[in-house]
């Protein structure tokens, strides 16, 4: 009798044991793809000690896995942690990312506003592209600056203020450094003092909750030197879109861009890369902010979305500009744009 009983509780165990391999089987499959249903995993075992265990040595495994394989983002260093730009993003903590101060200057006026420029003719410009003449499905054009004329549209935009930008000894920006000529803006890049001296634009008269944005440009290749087209909030950081940014280094070779979504009090951040496109070569990167989402587009396709609570609700104002990665590069190493669309949601 004794040994019957030991038997049918051996036979107890080893149900239970399978059963609850079985659970675990099933919930990796959801986590791996986004996370366990947190009623679903209530249901097989929120109360059982197998589940617990479980639960907090995968919660342990996964904070190894993205303490060991990624790097926490820094301005001035070439690492970000990135998430497949195929599927939706999700977010990646870097709680001692340092505020970034770029676009915060006050438009510093150096010329009487001037009327809005005459847009271009609809032909094809020099960067093999035609401007926008007009509102789309969903948005309505407010400007385009197609960068004609001989000085930066003062009705439009303002030029960051010459100094080291958020004491980074490796952001000497120069208002001279913003040109305007032959159709295009160009932000000079220029070896000074160890560094590079650069500079940057910042439409902050254009500020907007949401909204569609288009930026037709191009980068010199150039390890000293970094691009970021960006919105920037009114008031408070973060919030921050990063639409396009690239880096110098290893990548001053313009292969590839990045985007990056900064949200809440730590500067938590939502990473995104583009493999494979030449940014030495004229693409239109574009950002389209709509309620509780954020897409990223190239050329006018698609190739990033974030979607969730961490998309900011707030207006936004777009910038653009260069800095320097450290030491310097011969000659210059300039962003040209050939022109800015804007647009509301209709």
């Amino acid at each position: 009798m004794r040994a019957k009983k030991t038997q049918r509780r051996n036979k107890v165990l080893v149900l239970g044991a399978a059963s609850l391999g079985v659970a675990l089987v099933a919930a990796t499959v959801p986590l791996a793809t986004g996370g366990v249903d947190s009623a679903s995993a209530a249901g097989w075992g929120s109360a059982s000690s197998y589940y617990q265990a479980w639960k907090a040595w995968k919660a342990q495994k996964l904070k190894n896995a993205r303490e060991g394989s990624t790097l926490q983002r820094r301005y001035g260093s070439p690492w970000r942690p990135y998430v497949n730009p195929t599927a939706s993003a999700t977010p990646s903590a870097t709680a001692s990312s340092t505020a970034k101060p770029t676009t915060s200057a006050t438009p510093k006026p150096t010329s009487t506003p001037k009327p809005t420029s005459t847009a271009k003719p609809a032909t094809s410009s020099g960067s093999g592209a035609t401007p926008p003449t007009g509102s789309t499905s969903g948005w309505n054009l407010r400007f385009v600056d197609n960068f004609d004329g001989s000085s930066l549209n003062r009705s439009y935009w303002g030029t960051y203020s010459a100094g080291a930008g958020g004491g980074n000894s490796n952001r000497l920006w120069r208002p001279e450094n913003v040109q305007v000529g032959n159709g295009k803006l160009t932000i000079v890049g220029q070896a000074s003092g160890g560094t590079m001296a650069t500079g940057g634009i910042s439409n902050s008269q254009y500020a907007q909750t949401y909204g569609k944005w288009e930026v037709r440009m191009r980068m010199d290749q150039g390890s000293a030197v970094k691009y970021v087209a960006l919105l920037w909030p009114t008031s408070g950081w973060p919030p921050e879109i990063d639409f396009a940014e690239g880096f110098g280094g290893s990548y001053g070779n313009r292969i590839g861009t990045n985007a990056f979504l900064h949200y809440g009090a730590n500067n938590s951040q939502v990473a995104s890369k583009l493999a494979g496109v030449d940014m030495s070569q004229w693409h239109t990167v574009g950002v389209e902010w709509t309620p509780g989402k954020v897409v990223y587009t190239i050329d006018g396709s698609p190739w990033a979305t974030v979607t969730g609570s961490m998309v900011p609700s707030q207006p936004m104002w777009l910038a653009l500009q260069t800095e320097g990665y450290g030491g310097t590069n011969a000659g210059q190493v300039n962003m040209e744009v050939d022109w800015v669309a804007v647009y509301s949601r209709a």
